[in-house]
């Protein structure tokens, strides 16, 4: 019942983990003992979350060891100037610091009862006297090292110092039954484990198990013998069935699918995989009070999405969000960040997986930030200044037709080039579209403090044509080598026309860079109203009704094709049918061909009609919603905000449609006219216009 069910009690939790750590080689025995209240009833309220718990430790154990790094002093170090302050005055400062540094550590230590008093659970006047079950496992069997005590509600182990076990009677598996003959006054830190101690532990059945025993017995006699001679009891075979857990329970994970802990201000949510449309495994919420009422940050795990996301993390505060990505998007993406007041926009990328090895692009209304890894031409770093603060639009129509921001200034950074001269080797290029300039600063030499730089301002449009006119007043540049030879005209020519180049390039990737950013952002918010879950082909239990389903629609299209082989349409039938009894001669044929074709032509030019008028139609309502929500997009609410998206999603879709059924229809129209007049030759009734007597 406690697997069928996937519910019990202590005792009965207890007993089915113990026999599967037996099983798996573990010395496991259930104990029957006593504990808190909260521990009983599986009240974690007053307990930390796990996690937290662990990274807080680990966070310590880093501090700890930073600070002790830190202490390490080297020989050669610096003597201190000489102090000529006096010496009473910094013994009085001392004494004022000190005191005020005592009234905060006590202020502290004040706010540190007042929460632990908070945290502390009511009194319990059953305290000592609740029986509870848990599981202990001795060391001796794989690689076990220390008592362990298992918590079977939970699944979380601890040492016998534990203040919530507060004593022992008894513990038993399959091989004995043990009465525990010490005091539990102090709880459990005390006791022995040794169970072959009969002053602590006494057995309730007579002998003890075969592996405890050690026979000294001669070379031709086996010890396992000697044990069995002496065997006079046989344990009764156990009257279970085999523990086995049905697949189906084994994916529900819990008795209705999800769970609901409550930590000390944590409440984690468990869901099975599958139980939600979007993935949901886990809800971790983090609130401020002890009664789960304000929501600091929630933690959001997902599996199996087709998006591939892993991670969502939403902090209630500052009224942001972010969200973690596995590798295999088409985009690359691998972490988005969005801060809802200020419109900050941020997304990290897999950069190994992207062409250009773009790694993150730091996005709002006044500035962009790209910063790339390992790439060629060693840029690292490219920023940009729009003017004035536009925010850019959620949602167009078409990405070309976006109204790109004006650009005030861009300034990109690249690594050290070693295979050049520092002078040479350019550090940082600034393109100031505002002022017309362009600035160059150069790598530091090795033993330099300064850097060479070389500032343009750029000719004016008019002298800006196919060749480039180069006016050396309009440039100047500093050498951090004296001993440098003052470049030639011709080089500082090309220089400028490679800037100049640059920095269309620039601005061409910036408008990119927008587009691109704003097609991920339209397409998470898709993926994150309308969810998709993947689905692995060795999942039968869920790739049921897709085979079924495929099936069917294999069965009725084989059908249906074999109806259309085996009935033979009659295009002239409707014609043929105004004669009557009539002979039909070469004159009525001839007009019967030729009605046909021309009623077959108007079906064709009308079919592509209609196609036209309702992609004509549908675009003009896809327009209309644009400006809708362009006019009124801040004032719309979430719910109809998601309608909304889904309309205008599904409406692009059925726009694409219409335009793959018209280019089908004009590409198909003339061969289906020609085989129609084919058909025609080729029937009987029509031979009449092409026999060779008329």
């Amino acid at each position: 019942m406690v697997l069928l069910g996937q519910f019990g009690h202590c005792f009965e939790m207890s007993t089915v983990l113990v026999s599967y750590l037996l099983a798996a080689g573990y010395d496991a025995y259930v104990v029957s003992g006593y504990a808190t209240r909260e521990y009983c009833n599986n009240d974690q309220s007053y307990t930390e979350y796990p996690e937290f718990a662990s990274e807080k430790q680990k966070n310590n154990i880093e501090e700890e060891t930073y600070v002790t790094e830190t202490k390490k002093v080297s020989k050669y170090t610096i003597k201190e100037p000489f102090d000529f302050r006096s010496k009473f005055l910094l013994m009085m400062e001392k004494r004022e610091s000190d005191k005020r540094e005592m009234e905060i550590q006590d202020q502290l230590k004040l706010e540190q009862l007042r929460i632990e008093e908070l945290e502390r659970p009511p009194f319990d006047t059953l305290y000592g006297w609740r029986i509870h079950s848990w599981v202990l496992i001795i060391p001796g069997k794989r690689n076990v090292e220390e008592i362990i005590f298992l918590e079977p509600s939970t699944g979380i182990g601890s040492s016998p110092t534990n203040p919530q076990y507060l004593g022992i009677e008894s513990i038993w598996n399959n091989t004995n039954y043990w009465i525990n003959l010490q005091n539990c006054t102090n709880g459990c830190k005390d006791l022995s484990f040794d169970i072959q101690n009969v002053s602590c532990w006494k057995h309730l059945l007579p002998g003890e198990p075969w592996y405890w025993r050690e026979i000294k017995t001669g070379s031709y006699v086996e010890p396992k013998d000697v044990i069995l001679q002496e065997k006079h009891l046989d344990m009764p075979f156990s009257w279970v069935n085999p523990l086995l857990i049905p697949h189906e329970k084994y994916e529900n994970r819990y008795p209705t699918g999800q769970k609901i802990i409550k930590y000390k201000k944590v409440q984690v949510e468990l869901f099975a995989p599958y139980l939600l449309k979007d993935g949901l495994v886990s809800r971790i919420t983090v609130y401020e009070d002890y009664e789960y009422q304000n929501p600091l940050v929630v933690y959001e795990n997902f599996n199996n999405r087709q998006d591939n996301l892993e991670k969502l993390t939403k902090y209630v505060v500052k009224n942001q969000r972010t969200e973690e990505y596995k590798p295999g998007r088409e985009d690359a993406l691998k972490k988005h960040s969005t801060i809802v007041n200020n419109g900050k926009k941020s997304m990290e990328f897999y950069h190994t997986i992207r062409y250009d090895g773009l790694s993150k692009v730091i996005m709002d209304n006044a500035s962009m930030s790209e910063k790339f890894k390992e790439r060629e031409d060693r840029l690292y770093l490219r920023e940009v200044i729009f003017e004035g603060t536009q925010p850019l639009p959620e949602y167009r129509l078409s990405y070309s037709s976006l109204d790109h921001r004006p650009v005030k200034k861009i300034v990109e950074k690249f690594n050290r080039n070693l295979n050049i001269d520092a002078d040479s080797d350019i550090a940082v290029c600034e393109f100031n579209l505002a002022a017309g300039e362009i600035n160059i600063t150069y790598h530091y030499g090795e033993g330099k403090i300064t850097a060479s730089s070389r500032k343009f301002i750029k000719p004016s449009i008019a002298k800006m044509t196919e060749m480039l006119t180069f006016d050396p007043d309009l440039t100047y540049g500093f050498s951090a080598n004296p001993y440098s030879k003052t470049p030639k005209k011709v080089e500082l020519y090309w220089l400028l026309q490679k800037c100049l180049q640059d920095e269309e390039k620039a601005l061409q990737h910036v408008k990119e860079m927008e587009n691109e950013v704003m097609k991920i952002h339209r397409t998470l918010i898709s993926e994150m109203y309308d969810p998709k879950l993947e689905i692995s082909i060795f999942d039968k239990e869920r790739n049921k009704e897709a085979e079924s389903g495929m099936k069917e629609r294999e069965r009725i299209l084989k059908e249906k094709t074999v109806r259309e082989v085996e009935s033979d349409i009659d295009f002239l039938a409707v014609y043929i049918i105004h004669l009557g009894d009539q002979q039909l001669n070469k004159w009525n044929a001839l007009a019967i061909r030729q009605k046909c074709l021309n009623d077959y032509k108007h079906l064709l030019v009308d079919r592509g009609n209609r196609i036209q008028h309702k992609f004509d139609k549908t675009s003009k309502n896809l327009h209309y919603k644009q400006d809708w929500y362009k006019n009124i997009g801040a004032n719309i609410s979430q719910e109809e905000e998601e309608d909304f998206i889904k309309e205008v999603n599904r409406m692009a879709f059925y726009l694409h449609t219409l335009e793959l059924r018209l280019q089908r229809h004009k590409d198909l129209a003339i061969s289906r006219y020609l085989a129609l007049e084919e058909w025609l030759q080729t029937d009987p009734r029509m031979a009449i216009l092409y026999s060779k007597s008329n």
